[in-house]
Parts: C-alpha cells; structure tokens; sequence
C-alpha cells in the first residue's frame, strides 16, 4: 500500500489528478487519513459532482470514525475524524468532539478547528438572513475540501441587518477568535460589515449601539463598534470603544493587532483605521515585539520613516526574527539620511552571530 501511495503522491505533482485518486483510494483502505486528501483532490480538479465528492466525504468520516472510536486518547485520530465533520458541515458533532478533546488535554488544532467550526456558523446565518447566495457558498453546501476553504470567502455580512442576527453572528465571530485570536476568515469576516454598503455599515453601527445600551454586547461589539467607527470617519467614537473593549477583554489586544496587520495590507485598506487599532493595542502592551512590528510597518506603508525606526528598534531585542528587523531598519535608515547607520544594521542582518553596534 505505501507504494500506492507513493505513486498516489506522483501523480498528484505531475498534475494529473484522476490517476493519483486511482491510487490513493487504494492506499486508503489501510491508511484512511488519505480519504481526506482524495476529497481534496476531488474537489480542487472538479472532476468530481457534488455527489461524487460528498460521498467521498462520507466514507472519510466512516473511516476516520472506525479509527477514532478504536483509539479516542490519540489526538491526531480526532482531529481528522472532527475535520471531516467539519467538512461535511456536521458542525454540533465536530464541536463536540473537538470540546471533548479539549478537556482531556488542550492542543492548538483543537482551537483551530473549532474556530473554523465559528465561522462556518457565522457564514449559515450570514446565508439565512440574505438572499443565500454568498453565505451557502461559504457553508460549502455540505461538502467542502478543507477548514482552509472559508479563508477565501468573505461572507456577506449585509444580511445580519436586524439586532437578533447581528448580535448571534458576532458571537459566532468572538469564539472564534477567543479560540484562535489569529484566525484570518474571523478578521476577515469583521472587515466584511464595513465593505457593504453605506446605509449597512450605519446601521449595523446603530444595531451595536442598541445592543450596547441594553446590556447585551460583549467586549466583541465595542471592539467591532470602534473598528467601524474609524472606518465611518468618526475617530472620537472609535477610541472611546476600543479601549473600552480592551478593557473589558484581555485578549482583545491580540485581535486588535491582527485586525489591523490585515487591514494594513490590504491593497484597500484604511492604513489610519489599522494605526488606531495597533496603537490600542500597543498602550495595552507596550513592549510586545508583534505589536510594535505591526505598528511598525503601517508607519513605513505611511512613509513615517522615523517612527517606523523608533518601533522596529523597540521590536528587534525580542523579536522572533531579528534579521527582518535589521534588514528593515537598514532600509528606513538609508531613506532617512542615515548610511553608515543603515550599513552596521545590514551587517547585522547578515551575520550569523549578533554586531553589537556602535
């Protein structure tokens, strides 16, 4: 069987996807993990109908469901079977067994997968409240090939107009990233409410507001508040809610530093919203080398060159990749005026051993 699986793996690079499933559904007959990879493949080729690909689905979770039940102590045996649950959007079953997993011994693909599982959520009731379209396609219609599959797809949040569903499709957003403070389709999906129209982003402010005043909003509806009162233009209310949400969440200056890392790189993004989020999240923490890399380089997209220089240096002592850093001053230090400053910081970045410099 390995060697059906090597030939499966073969096939697969040369690009030539109906001989590597030939393959790999024979393999999988002893290793069944790769029911999920021939999903993928199926998937990704459209070769296969939706039947087709949702029954290849189907015998994954039979497979990794034998598996899991002979060993449910091995953490790798429940992460795949909860994956094809996920794909197959048995969302209550995945959950409960991720959550069950949790309590025996937490593991960082539990979290993952389970943030996954939230946004999944979010996009069902994203598809419920619109006309359906976008929201079923993100939901996957029951058979998706991935948890990276709602990572491209941005739901339309436009549909969560009234106070019920906006607040049910926040929450969704805010376990997931109480889960994953890093998940991308979470942040992306937060983004999504100010990309709709003008009249929705007003009104989904004046929902928050609402919900604020009746005691219902978490810590989530100040921080989502704040974000779309930058992005409205009115910089007075977005401080007032930021901070009141890092205040009330300790982990929400993490979210506040991805959300604007990822506002900041987008081709569109406004790099004034993603300063104001950073810059909540640096007061917060002053001395977090991510924040301040962050902050870092939405000054250097801004051409704030001395500022960049100022959070960079402040970063480097414990940042996790030093030569970045260096390489980076060394370029905002030539754009300053400063060579024989920018030369000692591209030694450093160069050397294998830390230049102490002068």
């Amino acid at each position: 069987m390995e060697l059906e699986k090597a030939w499966g793996l073969y096939y697969l690079v040369t690009g030539q996807p109906q001989r590597a499933v030939e393959h790999l559904r024979r393999a999988a007959d002893v290793e069944p993990a790769l029911w999920l990879q021939i999903a993928a493949v199926e998937g990704q080729s459209g070769e296969a109908t939706a039947e087709q690909l949702r029954a290849t689905l189907v015998t994954a979770r039979e497979r990794l469901e034998q598996q899991f039940a002979a060993e449910p102590a091995n953490v790798r045996y429940r992460i795949l079977y909860a994956t094809s649950l996920y794909h197959l959007d048995e969302l209550e079953r995945a959950e409960e067994v991720l959550r069950e997993g949790m309590a025996a011994g937490d593991h960082p693909a539990f979290r993952q997968l389970l943030a996954a599982v939230c946004v999944r959520r979010y996009d069902r009731r994203v598809a419920r409240a619109g006309d359906g379209e976008t929201g079923a396609a993100a939901a996957g219609a029951g058979a998706t090939t991935g948890a990276e599959a709602t990572a491209g797809a941005e739901a339309d949040a436009g549909g969560l107009r009234d106070a019920s569903g906006l607040r049910e499709g926040l929450g969704e957003l805010q376990r997931a990233l109480e889960l994953d403070p890093r998940c991308g389709p979470a942040l992306e999906r937060l983004l999504a409410l100010s990309r709709t129209s003008p009249e929705v982003l007003e009104e989904s402010r004046r929902t928050l507001r609402g919900l604020i005043a009746a005691g219902e909003a978490s810590a989530m509806a100040h921080f989502t508040l704040g974000t779309l009162d930058w992005l409205a233009g009115d910089g007075e209310q977005a401080g007032l809610h930021l901070r009141q949400a890092l205040a009330l969440d300790a982990a929400l200056p993490v979210v506040a530093n991805n959300l604007a890392h990822v506002i900041g790189e987008d081709p569109e993004g406004d790099l004034e919203a993603a300063l104001a989020l950073v810059c909540e999240a640096v007061e917060a923490e002053p001395e977090n080398p991510a924040f301040l890399d962050t902050r870092g380089r939405i000054y250097e997209k801004q051409g704030q060159w001395a500022a960049a220089a100022a959070d960079y240096q402040r970063a480097l002592a414990a940042s996790p990749e030093p030569r970045r850093v260096q390489q980076k001053l060394a370029e905002i230090y030539e754009k300053l005026g400063e060579p024989a400053l920018a030369a000692q910081f591209r030694e450093a970045a160069r050397s294998p051993q830390p230049v102490e410099l002068e």
